[in-house]
């Protein structure tokens, strides 16, 4: 096999290559690689079987376009590949023009779909949707890199659904692991006790360089040590430089242009940013965690998926330099917090630290697992002033650990655990469970309630092996799920499981979607076989369709009449039911025809048919703005438009599927205008710290803690340590 690879831009898409070239040449697959002059070409001739460079700009210039378009299609006719894969929007439009015509499979990856600029127009984003969609017919296979990156492709109707497939991007982990950090601050005139706020990136209008420098000329007022790098270079280099110095900012920044291995900058982070306007993936956030540091990054496009905003980052909706710096002033303050070790000390007895040990310390390995801190025990021949445990971990996880500690050294543990009715019955009629004998062996207390609760008290090895016994004991119960479908025909007492089986109990549970059996061991085995069977045959006669409620009307027809145009065809009972959903029931085959019939008709309905729920102010603003032009738009597009105020929703119907897209498009791109024109009048406005001497914040002790920690001249460890132990100093 024979693979031809195009692609005009760098950065993410050249790493994204670089590990994937030698991937493939391992599998036999022979390569060659076609790249702009966006790439620094070091390794790619060694890795590729063949390497072409050509001057590639952006540029929507006819001539440009036709010369590039040319010497790609010159070089695939030379190659005769059997895949080409086209990578970026913008080179993925130029090599699927150039291949147009010829018998190789054509796969092409965008890297992040250019419609999803929020700085681009409508009328921007509808010409990029255009030319996505016409050049989707000369695809064979498109590869998105984040399940953010698929939906938007369905939701833009770019092609079809079975073109589409999600291959995350990946990193070489183990390079990372092996490669050992060089301190680069020297060489690269980083001072030492520079606090190192960075970004990695092409320096292009996508990844908001100019934002990056704005942001730093805020945050050098409020951190004295301030240092800022950009790993990376790009067309916008000339002016990113020019605005560094017209900030006055020069010896305060490094850019420094395409390097070997980002990890080594990275490394020297304290806070990592990426204020990328649009990102499929998001390399640059992926190698952020991979070294663990704090990062601020915009949420777009695929960064979501990998980044949950105040667990293992922060994310920004607005990319603008007040509420970048004010994030980065956030996760500093939440670095201070979540990297905080702290200690607890207990001075235990000789007694107490042999309970301690029995059961290769069972006890403090529970206390770890729960409260995910850290417990050490001395030595089991320590002396009297030196048995002392010592607790550490963050502040919260501490917390836990102190008290399940101290519970522990005053003997009495509880655990709560609830189970299902049916199987709380199983586990007190076992033997093993035997509420009377437990109490007695372990010493322990047990009780139970109506809601399934069972709750063990008493010495820690006492409630420990009880639970363990409650826990050993799965071949006394079982569970068979219910389709939807056959839970609410069960629910309504539309039917009734009927099953067979001596020495067993089959429950189906009120308001569950499940079947619980119960009994001895053999006898759930056989049961389970038999429910198995029955559910089955209950899936097959009901199911259930969920609709939206505004499509309900459209599904029933005027009076009922497409409900019962369907029953009558296809022989089967067709009902809408209370929660939104149309039950279909009778014989199997009829069943299954009058789902699809329905099935169709909610297609076809979605087709033609839209509604949309806008905010109140933002639909009060659009009617007032807009309301003249709704004629103006139906009569453009073919279809009705109707406006319910009272409800708040705008129903779209079109003559055609396409009229209802166009009408939906517009409509929609015109409630977007107007929300992001809202959010600019109510965005927050971000105070950076005061300056010392201040009167306002003269007194104000965090702000002391503060610039105690950034004026500091210890390393960024030492730092984050005194950080925590502040708050006790002062």
């Amino acid at each position: 096999m024979k693979i031809v690879h195009f692609s005009e831009c760098g950065g993410g898409v050249e790493r994204y290559l670089q590990m994937l070239i030698p991937r493939l040449e391992d599998k036999g697959v022979k390569q060659v690689l076609i790249c702009s002059q966006h790439f620094s070409m070091k390794n790619f001739p060694s890795m590729a079987d063949s390497f072409y460079k050509i001057y590639v700009e952006q540029s929507f210039s006819f001539f440009k376009i036709l010369k590039v378009v040319q010497a790609v299609r010159k070089i695939l006719l030379e190659e005769k590949p059997d895949i080409f894969y086209c990578h970026s929007s913008f080179g993925g439009a130029l090599g699927r023009l150039a291949s147009m015509g010829l018998a190789c499979k054509v796969v092409y990856n965008p890297h992040g779909w250019s419609f999803n600029n929020k700085e681009a127009g409508s009328l921007k984003v509808g010409i990029y949707v255009f030319i996505e969609r016409m050049l989707a017919r000369k695809t064979d296979r498109i590869v998105t890199i984040s399940s953010f990156e698929k939906q938007q492709a369905i939701d833009f109707h770019i092609c079809d659904v079975s073109k589409l497939i999600v291959i995350k991007n990946g990193l070489e982990i183990d390079k990372y692991l092996q490669h050992k950090p060089s301190d680069i601050s020297k060489e690269q005139g980083i001072p030492a006790d520079a606090f190192v706020i960075g970004m990695v990136g092409r320096l292009t209008v996508g990844k908001s360089p100019d934002i990056f420098v704005r942001m730093a000329h805020l945050l050098v007022n409020t951190i004295p040590n301030a240092f800022f790098v950009m790993v990376g270079d790009g067309e916008e280099r000339e002016k990113v430089e020019s605005l560094i110095l017209e900030l006055n900012l020069g010896n305060r920044f490094l850019i420094t242009g395409w390097v070997d291995n980002v990890y080594d900058f990275i490394n020297r982070f304290d806070i990592a940013v990426l204020l990328t306007r649009w990102e499929g993936f998001g390399f640059a956030v992926a190698e952020y965690m991979l070294s663990k540091k704090p990062l601020v990054s915009t949420n777009v496009g695929g960064i979501p998926d990998i980044v949950k905003d105040g667990w293992n980052g922060l994310l920004i909706d607005s990319i603008d330099e007040k509420t970048a710096a004010s994030a980065v002033i956030a996760e500093i303050r939440n670095l201070i917090e979540t990297y905080e070790v702290v200690r607890s000390e207990h001075l235990i007895s000789a007694g107490e630290l042999s309970s301690l040990l029995v059961d290769h310390c069972r006890p403090i390995t529970e206390i770890q697992r729960v409260s995910h801190a850290t417990v050490v025990l001395p030595s089991p021949n320590a002396n009297d002033k030196t048995r002392i445990v010592r607790i550490s971990g963050t502040r919260p996880n501490l917390r836990i650990a102190d008290g399940l500690f101290q519970s522990f050294i005053e003997g009495r543990y509880s655990y709560t655990y609830t189970y299902s009715p049916a199987v709380l019955t199983a586990l007190l009629n076992s033997p093993s469970f035997h509420l009377e004998r437990l109490s007695l062996a372990h010493q322990c207390c047990i009780s139970t309630d109506s809601r399934g609760n069972v709750e063990i008290r008493g010495e820690y090895m006492g409630v420990h092996a009880t639970h363990a016994l409650a826990t050993q004991e799965p071949s006394l119960f079982g569970e068979v799920p219910l389709t939807d479908g056959a839970a609410h025909a069960l629910a309504s007492n539309r039917c009734h499981l009927t099953v067979a089986c001596e020495g067993a109990t089959i429950t189906p549970e009120p308001g569950e979607k499940s079947v619980y059996v119960t009994g001895t061991a053999e006898a759930v085995r056989k049961a389970l076989q038999a429910t198995q069977t029955a559910v089955a045959n209950l899936a097959a006669r009901y199911v259930l369709i969920p609709v939206d409620t505004a499509l309900l009307a459209y599904v029933i027809g005027t009076k009922g009449r497409r409900i019962h145009q369907i029953s009558a065809e296809c022989g089967a009972s067709v009902e809408v039911c209370t929660n939104n959903a149309v039950l279909v029931s009778g014989n199997p085959l009829a069943v299954k025809s009058a789902c699809e019939a329905v099935e169709q008709g909610l297609k076809e309905t979605q087709e033609l048919n839209a509604v949309l729920r806008p905010p109140a102010e933002v639909l009060t603003v659009f009617l007032a703005t807009y309301r003249d032009l709704l004629k103006q738009w139906e009569r453009e597009y073919g279809g009705k438009v109707t406006i319910d105020e009272p409800r708040g929703l705008v129903r779209i119907h079109g003559d055609t599927a396409e009229s209802a897209r166009g009408l939906r498009y517009v409509i929609e791109s015109m409630l977007e205008a107007v929300e992001l024109e809202e959010e600019k009048d109510d965005r927050p406005r971000i105070v950076p710290l005061a300056p010392a001497g201040d009167n306002e914040v003269e007194n104000d002790r965090s702000y002391d803690l503060w610039n105690l920690v950034t004026t500091s001249k210890l390393d960024h460890a030492q730092r984050i340590e005194s950080l925590l132990g502040l708050d006790r100093a002062i």
